[in-house]
């Protein structure tokens, strides 16, 4: 939660970051403290299901604030709750103590809110720009959980909106769905999800080893098709954060890993159109 704060206090003055309230109607305001700004450009926060807790909590405080566009999956993942754990050997009398240990217990005992007074909770974090999601029919998030707690709201803070540098998020929207539609990574995944939904939908299975082989065949060549497809953009170069390298010895394994990392970030579709989207911005 302290990172979350600090992290979103880099892209605007001090201010509200998020709200905080318990079972009693006790409220809790976290806030940067910061004046300063550390960074005035154009910032893109990309997200998909799997974004939870402290990462929906600054992509939630940037988008309040139109601080930065967000783009991804249609919702993040809903974990708007604060947990505690409560160690029950504490509460066993001495004479028990044969029974220990006994474990402990997870209790919600607060609920996340936005500075608009919405909550991150169950709903999740929905981007103003939509990308076409492999996930897209797994059944991912809070709302998906037993006994998940319901979204609500509480009052909205007071906050400034960031107004330098302006954008439109109708114009960036248009253009990135614009390139979506003539993308072949993205045509390929919708193409993909329309079968996963197909297989889903599926009322029987036939459970013979043919079958099963076949289903393997199938979902080997999606791979190799993706693969194909997934190749890194000469036009997108990806290199390593300067440091110290005295500071920081390298071994020939590490240095493969990164090598790897970077063609990885080369070849991912939405690291593209996120800087797509953030040179529209520029211009």
């Amino acid at each position: 939660l302290t990172d979350a704060v600090n992290i979103a206090g880099l892209f605007f003055d001090q201010g509200p970051v998020v709200q905080v309230k318990d079972r009693v109607n006790f409220h809790k305001v976290y806030s940067d403290q910061d004046p300063k700004t550390y960074f005035e450009g154009p910032v893109v926060v990309l997200v998909n299901g799997f974004s939870a807790s402290a990462s929906e909590i600054l992509a939630a405080a940037l988008q309040d604030y139109s601080r930065a566009v967000i783009i991804g999956s249609k919702h993040t993942f809903g974990k708007g709750t604060v947990q505690s754990l409560m160690d029950l050997d504490r509460a066993l009398h001495p004479r028990l103590s044969e029974y220990k240990p006994l474990g402990s217990l997870k209790l919600t005992i607060q609920k996340f809110y936005r500075i608009n007074g919405g909550t991150t909770q169950y709903l999740g974090v929905e981007p103003d720009i939509i990308l076409p999601d492999s996930f897209t029919f797994y059944d991912i998030g809070e709302r998906k959980q037993d006994y998940a707690l319901p979204a609500d709201s509480i009052d909205v803070l007071s906050y400034p909106q960031w107004k330098l540098p302006n954008f439109s998020i109708a114009n960036l929207k248009e253009g990135s769905y614009k390139r979506i539609e003539d993308n072949e990574k993205f045509k390929f995944i919708q193409n993909r999800n329309e079968e996963i939904k197909r297989i889903r939908d599926e009322s029987k299975i036939v459970l013979t080893f043919e079958s099963v082989i076949s289903d393997r065949e199938t979902s080997r060549k999606y791979n190799d098709d993706f693969s194909n497809i997934i190749t890194p953009n000469e036009n997108y170069q990806a290199r390593q954060i300067i440091y110290h390298k005295s500071d920081f010895p390298e071994s020939d394994a590490d240095k493969d890993k990164r090598e790897k990392w970077l063609n990885d970030l080369r070849k991912d579709a939405y690291i593209q159109e996120a800087i797509e989207v953030l040179k529209d911005w520029k211009s």
